[in-house]
């Protein structure tokens, strides 16, 4: 009998119960995540926010779990590898709020909210462009993370795929927590298809801002002076 047919387990044994680990692990990140945020800032009872913060704590330990079995760098992942995609999402993010706030101000200069019934306002303060930059990279750096499992193929379309996220997370969390209702109801029937929209232009430019990353040589960031 050979050497290697005397181990004790087939060769691909250990992959397959990490691959099974991450793919129960992700989906726990983003079921915890979603029910913490809600917890904290849409109760306000003690047991509620801590409850809220155990679960967030949760999120962050699964996201470790289903992150923690892939092999990381240039080497392995090419151009577009982890460290490329963490800082080019939160910077195309950041972009991407701005346009999101952008695009919802020429929405109101043609009227369309008000038209539709829509009380979804577009201010123009800095402390909200400054907002909506911060929000949009932290999604975006989120985004950077979970893109090799994020579908939708090329980078535009996973970033419009992913946005998706903030939306529900605006229409089920924040909303309701500002007592504006489930999906914006307070603001108007057809507060959540502009909800969907302007996430929509995040996500567009967030994966655009990716899309040029691989196709150019600023990444990955974590390539060492003269490497290949």
């Amino acid at each position: 009998m050979s050497e290697s047919g005397s181990s004790g387990s087939p060769a691909g044994a250990g992959e397959v119960g990490i691959a099974a680990w991450r793919l129960v692990a992700w989906p726990t990140a983003v079921v915890t995540f979603f029910v913490g945020g809600w917890l904290v800032t849409g109760l306000t009872s003690r047991v509620a926010v801590t409850g809220g913060i155990l679960l967030l704590v949760v999120a962050l330990a699964a996201t470790a779990v289903a992150l923690g079995g892939h092999a990381y760098g240039p080497r392995v992942e090419g151009p577009l590898d982890l460290s490329t995609r963490m800082a080019i999402g939160t910077l195309g993010g950041a972009l991407g709020g701005l346009a999101a706030g952008l695009a919802l101000w020429i929405l109101h200069l043609v009227h369309l909210p008000q038209l539709l019934g829509v009380g979804l306002g577009a201010h123009l303060g800095g402390s909200t462009w400054l907002g909506r930059a911060w929000g949009g990279a932290a999604w975006g750096f989120l985004l950077g993370v979970a893109y090799p499992v994020v579908p939708g193929g090329a980078p535009s379309g996973r970033g419009a795929l992913f946005s998706l996220l903030p939306s529900l997370y605006t229409l089920l969390v924040t909303f309701p927590a500002l007592g504006l209702g489930v999906f914006g109801a307070h603001l108007g029937a057809l507060t959540f298809l502009f909800v969907f929209f302007v996430n929509l232009v995040w996500g567009l430019t967030v994966g655009g801002s990716l899309a040029w990353a691989q196709a150019t040589d600023i990444g990955p960031v974590s390539r060492l002076p003269g490497e290949a």
